[in-house]
């Protein structure tokens, strides 16, 4: 095999890993249940396993003692850290204006590769009241409409056709019930690309704030970088005058 073929693998290979799909399905019947996907891989996200207590042993009185003197000190040292630190309103307004930055190219290219899956979305109104559960009905109906709209509009909404969509007024129940099966898929192509457009947004915004604070700073005799010119006089032509008049 030679040089070109290795390259050739190479690059097939790096095309495959980028094509992968990064899914997160989100199950709610009833209990809230969140997976994230990776491949053939599947990583539970929420409700997160319980850990095991491991019952520690009794520690001597005097290890005790030293341990709470430690922590006093230790206390104390951050408290006197934390009153010395001052951040200028110059430093918080930058970072205020960099995760503004970030923050706009994340949902300026973000919703574009998103693509939301749906399953199953059944929703149950219902409530004590039957005039109630009219209202809410409407509204929920509504909304689900609205929300459904919003994100075909800006990303990419698939129900395929064995997916099982319906809201519905159940008027002999006390209490609503939502079942849900949703799957938000992205590929790590896109990922890595949202994250490169972020990272320079970053770096922008600090270039921007570098340039303003080395910019020169106007004189003291300039006030607001103007300069004053001071007026020019004519000197009065006397002779012309007198000589045309005695002509």
């Amino acid at each position: 095999m030679n040089g070109w073929g290795i390259l050739l693998i190479i690059v097939s290979l790096i095309a495959a890993l980028l094509s992968v799909w990064v899914r997160i399905r989100i199950v709610a019947a009833p209990e809230a249940r969140v997976f994230l996907r990776v491949c053939f891989f599947t990583f539970p996200i929420y409700p997160k396993k319980e850990k095991r207590v491991r019952r520690m042993k009794a520690w001597p009185k005097e290890k005790t003692k030293k341990v709470k003197k430690e922590k006093k000190k230790k206390a104390a040292a951050d408290q006197n850290a934390g009153d010395g630190k001052k951040k200028g309103i110059s430093s918080a307004l930058f970072t205020v204006r960099r995760v503004i930055a970030v923050l706009r190219v994340f949902f300026a290219k973000f919703p574009q590769h998103l693509h939301v899956d749906l399953r199953h979305l059944t929703v149950a109104v219902a409530s004590p009241d039957a005039a109630k559960t009219a209202i809410e009905y409407g509204l929920v109906s509504q909304a689900l409409a609205y929300l459904a709209e919003l994100i075909d509009r800006h990303s990419h909404l698939h129900i395929g056709k064995k997916s099982e969509v319906s809201v519905y007024a159940d008027f002999l129940s006390q209490k609503s019930t939502v079942h849900i099966d949703i799957t938000l898929r992205i590929r790590l192509l896109h990922i890595l690309t949202l994250a490169i457009h972020s990272a320079l947004a970053f770096l922008r915004t600090e270039d921007t704030r570098t340039k303003t604070d080395a910019s020169p700073k106007p004189s003291g005799g300039q006030s607001g970088g103007a300069q004053t010119k001071a007026p020019q006089t004519k000197a009065p032509q006397t002779g012309v005058r007198q000589q045309a008049a005695a002509e």
